[in-house]
Parts: structure tokens; C-alpha cells; sequence
């Protein structure tokens, strides 16, 4: 493979990056509106906050490369974002619903995690040190929100046990 062909893979990944971000930091928002816990709302709305600065980061990569746009469409959020839609709409149980919607946002924090590693690969195998520092932040805050929304899961499920009982 050339290296102007993983330059365009590279793109091709940071766009999917980008639009998987800016579709989840408006995601994100209404998640935290449709949850009862004002904790868990804030958690979300944490994590808002956490991605608006991840795509900060992008525009920054963007910046450093000199590109004004990515064009790639993220498939994968669009999907997430239905199944999201479709929890909201279809669990009344609002305990159950919250596990649902922490377990979803939990695959996405997993997919990105997963991105971000191939992305600093590439940055990496491509020589953009400085654009492998970034993409190493982001990736770090993936992992931490990821195994965050796992303990709350696992807390969420035995509160919501422990009320069954």
C-alpha cells in the first residue's frame, strides 16, 4: 500500500471520525432529556461536553493537515441513532430504559474507542506525530467513558433489581 493510499484511508477514517461526533454531541443531548435520574442526565450531558472538545480536536487535525472538509458519512452512528429512537420510544420501565440507553451509549463509546485506535495507528504509521498526540487524548476519554458506562450499567441494573424485588 502506498503511502498517499493510507493518507486517503486516513481521511476516509478521521471524516467517519467527525460526523460519528458532531451526530452524537446532538445525540447526546436528547438522551440526557428522555432519562428520569438527574444524575445520569448530567453524566450524559458530561460527555456532550467531552465530545465537543473531541471535535475540536478533529478541526484542529483538520488545521494541521490544511483541509477544509471531510466528506465521509458515518453509517454506523445512523444506525445507533435509530436503535437509540427506538429504546426511547418503546421502554416505559424508565429504569429499564436507562440501562438501554446506557448499554447503547456504551457500544458507541466502544466503536469510537476502536476508531481512535486505528486512527492513532495510522497517524503513527503515516509519521504525524503531532496528530498522534491528539488522537491519543481522544482515544484515552473513549476508554474511560467506555468502562465508566459499564460500572453504571452494572449499578443501574442492580438498582433496578433491587426495586423488582
Amino acid at each position: 500500500m502506498s503511502k498517499s493510499a493510507l493518507h486517503e484511508f486516513f481521511l476516509h477514517s478521521l471524516g467517519d471520525a467527525y460526523d460519528f461526533e458532531k451526530k452524537l454531541d446532538i445525540l447526546l443531548g436528547k438522551v440526557a432529556n428522555s432519562v428520569k435520574r438527574g444524575s445520569l442526565a448530567d453524566e450524559f450531558l458530561f460527555h456532550q461536553k467531552e465530545t465537543r472538545k473531541q471535535i475540536g480536536r478533529i478541526e484542529k487535525i483538520m488545521e494541521i493537515l490544511e483541509i477544509r472538509t471531510l466528506e465521509k458519512k458515518s453509517r454506523t452512528i445512523d444506525i445507533m441513532i435509530r436503535e437509540i429512537v427506538r429504546l426511547i420510544a418503546g421502554i416505559q420501565d424508565h429504569h429499564v430504559l436507562e440501562i438501554a440507553l446506557i448499554s447503547t451509549i456504551q457500544k458507541i463509546e466502544h466503536y469510537e474507542a476502536a476508531s481512535y485506535d486505528t486512527l492513532y495507528v495510522l497517524a503513527m504509521g503515516l509519521g504525524y506525530e503531532k496528530i498522534a498526540d491528539i488522537l491519543h487524548l481522544t482515544l484515552e476519554e473513549e476508554r474511560n467513558a467506555e468502562r465508566y458506562l459499564g460500572e453504571l450499567a452494572r449499578r443501574g441494573v442492580r438498582i433496578a433489581a433491587a426495586q423488582a424485588a
